[in-house]
């Protein structure tokens, strides 16, 4: 009889142990070569794309210069995503501001896509844009960075303040180029932050070395790792202003030809949000007039502020606009204000951006606002940080003027709100009526040292760093100002101005620390200059600029109201 055995039970379970662990890594690993194969056909499939589409670009942009081609995306993004970052601490534990920086860019530079394609100049595909930004910003194996972005980052970083020369920038350039060509996972944000390193070692006299490039490609791709953007991250800044092919916003209105354009219709509001994504896209309204013709609603829209507008935006008599924005101050989103300066604390205990809201974030010098009827039904939500400014009609004065605007409702918000102007820094408010109920709320009622950034002004919540002139402007305030603090409920609450900052950037009369600097090129003494001004039905005199005044202009620096308000009653 033949001796039968069979395997014990040991055996079977260390076999299936071995089988398990061996499909384990088969498995990642074909997964990984499939993901590799994928990627490698659809870079081939994009350059081919590329090429062709480059082909019909030479030709469109023969035909109209504002034809956005494919490397006008590319070095679009780079520019963008360069100017977001210029300015900023990039040490390595601020890799989560690197990448609100980076997701900034990249919702501007899909704008400037989603204003292109709808108005018919571009040929670009919603899939090949998303693929541009996934090559430069993404976690993958395509083709990465172009020799022109880095040269768009580099020009970007000297221009008009840099000691380099054209032989200088052109070695950053080819040097950081080969470097990005050896490292597959190099990113267009990691390049920038290791252009900005040797641009200092540069401008110190000091000759770049193959070494001093991989130093810092190396540091770059060590502390900033965590601030690369994921496809996830990508598309969704990107369905924003497209989904599907089509563009969000009726941009019918629009002609780039024409000196004056008209917003109204049943899709009006549509049109106001493609307003504001050729604005964030970078496009310039100088000289041009746009009337909104009729009542818009844009509580019924997925809107953002109006950012850095330099045309004239026009209202029309007995037409009223309707206003709800959202600040956002951080999300998946993007951002949706005007990022005006950096704080940051020595030792960089802390880095916060200071950022204005309103139905136009930011007024430029040349721009204007005017004759516009503006029904306020702002709830905000919590932003999570006390650097926000929030303004009925615009969020940033920079140079602008707002005249001839009534402003109604309610504001329900956080930190610094103005009935017209959230952070006033220079330019014109004349003929405005004022009539806003304002409730204002500290973001973080856990601690108290926060209720000093609970600010609520009539006119402007906060003044500072250049002259703003008011005239023929009446304000009411009875009963519409709430500041819900545990304090001084008066405090920094002001029928003109909540907030008036003093301060010049120049040792004599402010702050010198570094990371105060936003204003040092533009800035200047912070002035007042108020004409024929009525409060609550009385016209403010000559002798209110005392620091008794501080129903007028908030409690903040009251010793230098004498200096730094003047006012005529005529």
């Amino acid at each position: 009889m033949r001796n039968k055995k069979g395997f014990t039970l040991v055996e079977l379970v260390i076999v299936i142990a071995v089988i398990a662990i061996l499909a384990g890594v088969m498995i990642g690993t074909f997964a990984s070569v499939v993901k590799k194969a994928k990627e490698s056909a659809k870079m081939q499939e994009m350059a081919n794309q590329k090429q062709q589409q480059m082909i019909d670009d030479i030709d469109a942009k023969l035909k109209d210069d504002a034809w956005l081609g494919w490397e006008d995306f590319e070095t679009k993004l780079a520019e963008a995503v360069s100017k977001a970052m210029s300015g900023k601490v990039v040490d390595a534990d601020k890799s989560k501001e690197v990448k609100a920086a980076v997701e900034e860019a990249v919702s501007a530079a899909f704008a400037k896509y989603a204003s292109s394609l709808g108005t018919g100049k571009t040929g670009l595909t919603e899939e090949q844009v998303k693929y541009i930004v996934e090559s430069a910003l993404a976690k993958n194996s395509y083709t990465g960075v172009t020799e022109a972005q880095v040269k768009a980052i580099v020009n970007n970083a000297v221009s008009g303040t840099s000691t380099l020369t054209k032989a200088q920038v052109n070695t950053i350039v080819s040097q950081i180029v080969n470097a990005a060509s050896n490292e597959s996972k190099l990113t267009l944000s990691q390049i920038n932050i290791a252009i900005q390193d040797l641009i200092k070692k540069v401008e110190g006299q000091k000759t770049l070395t193959d070494e001093d490039i991989t130093t810092a490609v190396t540091k770059a791709m060590k502390d900033f790792g965590s601030s690369t953007l994921t496809t996830a991250d990508i598309e969704v800044l990107l369905s924003k202003y497209v989904s599907n092919g089509m563009v969000k916003g009726d941009y019918t209105w629009y002609n780039a030809n024409a000196t004056t354009m008209e917003i109204t219709g049943t899709k009006a509001a549509e049109q106001v949000v493609a307003l504001s994504t050729m604005a964030k896209g970078g496009t310039s309204f100088a000289g041009k007039t746009i009337t909104i013709a009729g009542d818009v609603d844009l509580t019924k829209v997925d809107f953002d502020p109006i950012v850095d507008f330099d045309g004239t935006l026009k209202g029309a008599e007995g037409k009223t606009v309707t206003v709800d924005v959202e600040p956002v101050w951080n999300t998946a989103e993007g951002r949706n204000g005007k990022t005006m300066m950096n704080y940051f604390q020595t030792g960089n205990s802390w880095y916060k951006d200071a950022v204005a809201y309103g139905l136009v974030a930011s007024l430029k010098e040349g721009g204007v606002v005017e004759g516009l009827t503006v029904n306020l039904s702002v709830t905000m939500k919590n932003p999570g940080n006390q650097y926000t400014y929030f303004g009925g009609i615009v969020g940033l004065l920079d140079g602008g003027t707002i005249r001839d605007c009534t402003v109604t409702g309610t504001i329900n918000g956080y930190n610094r709100i103005g009935g017209v102007v959230g952070y006033a820094k220079a330019g014109t408010i004349e003929r405005v009526d004022v009539n806003v109920k304002i409730t204002s709320n500290s973001f973080n009622t856990k601690d108290t040292k926060y209720e000093g950034y609970v600010v609520i002004g009539g006119i402007a919540a906060y003044a500072s760093a250049g002259e703003v002139k008011i005239s023929d402007c009446k304000v009411t305030t009875t009963g519409n100002f709430t500041r819900n603090v545990t304090k001084d409920t008066a405090a920094l609450t002001g029928a003109i101005v909540g907030q008036l900052d003093a301060w010049k950037n120049t040792g004599k009369d402010g702050f010198t620390d570094e990371g105060f600097t936003e204003w040092d090129a533009t800035g200047s003494k912070t002035q007042l200059n108020l004409t024929k001004v009525t409060v609550d039905g009385t016209v403010l005199k000559d002798t209110d600029n005392n620091e008794t005044r501080t129903d007028l202009f908030g409690t903040h620096q009251k010793e230098k109201f004498a200096a730094r308000i003047k006012i005529a009653e005529k």
